[in-house]
């Protein structure tokens, strides 16, 4: 879970697009967490954050690890946040877009989608922070909102301060 946001803080109500795009791209993450698996299943190797994917023509294998032995010949001399990249044509990487390709596609432009409407809506320099709790989503602004403020519910930081404290509780219980 993120950590916590710094007043003032709303709850983005349900109906809003931004809300609408955060789902969607939830959903996604669903569905990439399970071709993810499937990965994990075929190349046990790139379990543990051994592989790192940003697109479907870029993704790599960490840097030091068992996987960066073994897929040597694949990979590019390219280091990217401690990963180096696997070659455009390495068999891997056509194997990886077959089994994940659309999913990591479609994650990316659900993602893209939100992060655009949220900088969009409410000031790239305006948005402090953004998480969510129980499937509802909060945001944290530096000013009040100047446009679609009838998209936000000021919410008492204390109020917030107690649904956080219980999410975070029920998640270092699980």
């Amino acid at each position: 879970m993120a950590s916590v946001l710094n007043e003032p803080v709303y709850r983005v109500k349900e109906y809003s697009k931004l809300n609408r795009l955060y789902a969607e791209t939830e959903q996604q993450r669903e569905v990439l967490d399970v071709s993810m698996k499937q990965i994990f299943v075929e190349f046990p190797c790139f379990n543990g954050g051994v592989l790192g994917m940003w697109t479907t023509t870029r993704m790599g294998i960490e840097i030091g690890s068992q996987a960066e032995i073994e897929f040597e010949s694949e990979l590019k001399k390219e280091e990217s946040q401690g990963y180096r990249i696997l070659k455009k044509k390495s068999r891997t990487l056509k194997r990886l877009n077959d089994m994940i390709g659309e999913e990591l596609e479609a994650f990316n432009s659900a993602q893209s989608n939100y992060r655009f409407e949220l900088l969009t809506q409410y000031g790239m320099n305006n948005v402090r922070g953004v998480h969510s709790i129980d499937g509802q989503l909060y945001v944290s602004l530096r000013a009040e909102p100047e446009r679609n403020e009838e998209e936000l519910e000021p919410i008492d930081y204390k109020e917030y301060l107690s649904f956080y404290i219980n999410a975070k509780t029920q998640e270092d219980s699980k």
